[in-house]
């Protein structure tokens, strides 16, 4: 009878022994899938992290893409020569007197929204940023202008202060030319483009038929020899 009780006490020790092993086990595995879990977890913030930082960057790239589009845009769009000056605001007093240009030699009149020159040098290029023709109104030492291929328009009366004016040069083909642009009476060197077919120079510029209303026009008189002296082709001779 001893016998069969000790084996059931050690059968027991035996069995608690096995499930404690197991639990032990069971314990131990359920810390390991945890501890991956908890991993997995983490690297998923942090790939989710890396993912929303990418797309933060890209958004700020395309954003700044997008803002340097746009400002580009409007710098092209604008037909401001000088923003600081045309788009301040200005007093009735202000508006006619001549205000300072990042162009030395040259005005802005708010009250006409025009360029004039102001400088008293004897040969003057126009600058490139110029599309309008700017006024020399007033009497200067100026002999000879250049009017760059960027300006599209020489309004009358452009250069009826130039009283000692010798050469005018126009180099845009298509430059949109008014009447009456030269000192009256004056004989100048004029260097621009011919008509291609030559039957009736200056039609294309001025729009007028024959030589002498189309020059008396210009503000000058050239028509037979006068013509032949002081007009110049630039598709068949160069101004300098």
């Amino acid at each position: 009878m001893k016998n069969k009780v000790k084996i059931t006490a050690l059968t027991l020790a035996l069995i608690v022994s096995m499930a404690s092993i197991v639990g032990c086990s069971n314990n131990s595995s359920t810390s390991a899938e945890a501890s991956v879990s908890s991993n997995s977890s983490i690297e998923s913030s942090i790939e989710s992290s890396i993912g929303e930082s990418s797309v933060s960057e890209s958004s700020a790239e395309i954003s700044s893409e997008t803002t340097s589009a746009t400002e580009s845009s409007v710098s092209s769009n604008s037909s401001a020569v000088d923003p600081v000056v045309e788009e301040r605001s200005y007093s009735d007093e202000e508006k006619y007197k001549p205000q300072p240009t990042k162009f030395s030699d040259y005005s802005y009149y708010p009250a006409v929204n025009g360029y004039e020159y102001s400088g008293n040098t004897s040969k003057v290029t126009i600058p490139s940023e110029f599309t309008k023709c700017p006024g020399f109104y007033y009497d200067n030492n100026v002999k000879e202008i250049i009017v760059p291929e960027t300006v599209t328009k020489i309004p009358k009366r452009t250069f009826s202060g130039c009283k000692k004016l010798e050469k005018l040069v126009i180099l845009n083909p298509d430059c949109e030319i008014e009447g009456g642009i030269l000192p009256k009476d004056s004989l100048i060197n004029i260097y621009c483009y011919f008509r291609s077919d030559k039957t009736i120079p200056k039609q294309r510029l001025l729009g007028l038929q024959g030589c002498g209303k189309a020059f008396n026009t210009l503000g000058s008189h050239y028509n037979g020899k006068n013509f032949d002296k002081y007009m110049h082709d630039l598709a068949e001779e160069s101004y300098e």
